[in-house]
């Protein structure tokens, strides 16, 4: 959704937002520069972008309360928010994890891990009101909008049990993939002139 200079919202914090509307504001764009996790304390700008996930009703009445212009498409994120590059994941708070008793606020999730929270799931039931306050537990599922990159990361990380693993790994992007490539060619190139001086 776009912004404009004089909308209502301007001014406001993410965080702000979030709760009154009860959405989730997974990237910004401000001032030519594109963020996913945004921190929470961040201020709206005007102009800007704003990638919104949440029901259609509220996001709907986000639009009209501050005079936002809501597009179909993705333009402004489209590299960003590609399925390749972002999406959707699940993680496990594992019953040793140094994050049991600490909330997403706590933790500064957002900038700390690049995880915008979507939902918990604990003991059968699923949970997405109040969510920067919620106090982690062992076998939290944790539902979470993230770059593929900083996933990966956390696949390494002990208080965390990724659970999602379809996802483009670094060496199935394809601009990694010519990078490594080209770089493969240029060692057998000097590999083969090496040879040649030598004979």
């Amino acid at each position: 959704m776009v912004v404009p200079r004089h909308s209502p919202l301007v001014g406001a914090t993410l965080r702000e937002v979030q709760l009154r509307y009860r959405v989730r504001i997974v990237a910004t764009h401000f001032h030519g520069r594109t963020r996913l996790s945004t921190p929470v304390d961040v201020r709206v700008e005007g102009p800007a972008v704003l990638a919104v996930l949440g029901n259609l009703r509220k996001i709907h009445e986000l639009v009209q309360d501050n005079r936002l212009r809501l597009r179909t498409r993705l333009h402004t994120f489209m590299e960003a928010l590609l399925h390749t590059q972002a999406g959707v994941a699940e993680l496990v708070i594992p019953p040793n994890s140094g994050l049991i008793g600490k909330s997403a606020r706590d933790l500064r999730m957002r900038e700390t891990y690049r995880l915008t929270l979507l939902t918990i799931h604990r003991a059968g039931r699923s949970m997405t009101e109040g969510l920067p306050e919620i106090l982690l537990q062992g076998g939290d599922t944790l539902v979470c909008h993230t770059a593929w990159d900083a996933l990966a990361r956390l696949d390494k990380n002990r208080d965390f049990v990724v659970v999602t693993s379809e996802y483009p790994h670094e060496e199935e992007r394809p601009h990694k993939l010519y990078s490594a490539l080209g770089c493969f060619a240029l060692a057998m190139a000097l590999a083969l002139l090496t040879e040649m001086r030598r004979c």
